[in-house]
């Protein structure tokens, strides 16, 4: 025991509880951190005390938030201890993901383009896309719009292989600088055009701890679903009243993620943040996407 409030133990353990989410601490940080903590659960404890003295303990809404969080606990939980029992990436997995990418790692490139979303409204677009192949500039396709008076805007952007999508990565590092790519997507036509790239490859000793993040999240993804399909052929699912439709209703597939690996790999390698995304690089994000 650490502390009693109106009779009210505060252990040790929930000390222990808060400072296991701490980043590590030096002996000499360990005492005062754990006073600071034994404070803020005092504090807890009071603030309690008050709210249960106002009955807010009973409010549905208080309830409900239980609940749920009672709920999101247990699934958490129980997701861990499945998952904890996936073996890690093994050195030839690494070793194989590194060979089969190049154009992730050892013919890692910088790309930077120019992007020209253009409004084919108005039932434009198969001219425009005939313009695009009979056009060999992009400067002198430009003209041709401003001409015609059919709106766009430009973008321009940098990215790194492992911020381009995994799905558009093999055709974009098979291109050669000043070539270009054309989307639809309705009545929106995209243009990105590779205005130069330059050579970045990783080693593959930087890159093994990015591949192994990713590896592993892969894993716990697959074994996920393949875990709820099994809970889901054992159980006994009834939809009733307005949500029958639900049944036959498809479940909307998660959105991929845009990049081959966690984040940047060098941020990945350096355990950093990724930086905030620039006007211009979402858009090339949002853009690039759309690329198939």
């Amino acid at each position: 025991m650490a502390a009693k409030v109106n009779g009210d133990e505060i252990t040790v353990h929930q000390i222990n509880q808060v400072l296991s989410h701490a980043p590590s601490l030096k002996p000499e940080q360990a005492k005062q951190a754990a006073a600071e903590v034994l404070h803020g659960l005092v504090d807890q404890q009071l603030l309690i005390e008050q709210a249960k003295k106002d009955k807010l303990d009973r409010n549905p809404q208080v309830v409900a938030a239980y609940e749920s969080a009672h709920a999101q606990i247990l699934t958490q939980a129980y997701l861990d201890q499945e998952l904890s029992k996936l073996p890690k990436p093994t050195d030839q997995e690494i070793k194989d993901y590194y060979t089969q990418h190049p154009e992730l790692f050892a013919n890692r490139r910088l790309y930077r383009f120019q992007e020209l979303l253009i409004d084919g409204s108005g039932g434009r677009v198969a001219e425009i896309r005939q313009k695009i192949g009979s056009t060999k500039q992009i400067d002198a396709f430009v003209e041709w719009l401003k001409a015609e008076k059919i709106p766009f805007r430009v973008n321009n952007g940098v990215k790194k292989a492992e911020e381009v999508p995994l799905n558009l990565l093999p055709r974009l590092s098979k291109m050669q600088d000043g070539q270009a790519m054309v989307t639809v997507n309705g009545s929106n036509v995209l243009v990105v055009q590779l205005v130069a790239s330059q050579q970045q490859p990783m080693t593959m000793e930087t890159a093994k701890p990015v591949i192994a993040a990713y590896l592993t999240n892969s894993k716990r993804r697959e074994a996920t679903t393949a875990l709820l399909k099994r809970l889901h052929d054992k159980a006994k699912i009834e939809y009733v009243g307005a949500f029958v439709y639900a049944a036959k209703t498809p479940v909307a597939k998660p959105v991929a993620a845009p990049a081959a690996v966690p984040a940047s790999a060098a941020g990945a390698v350096k355990n950093t943040p990724a930086k905030p995304a620039t006007a211009a690089s979402d858009a090339m994000e949002k853009g690039l996407s759309g690329l198939k």
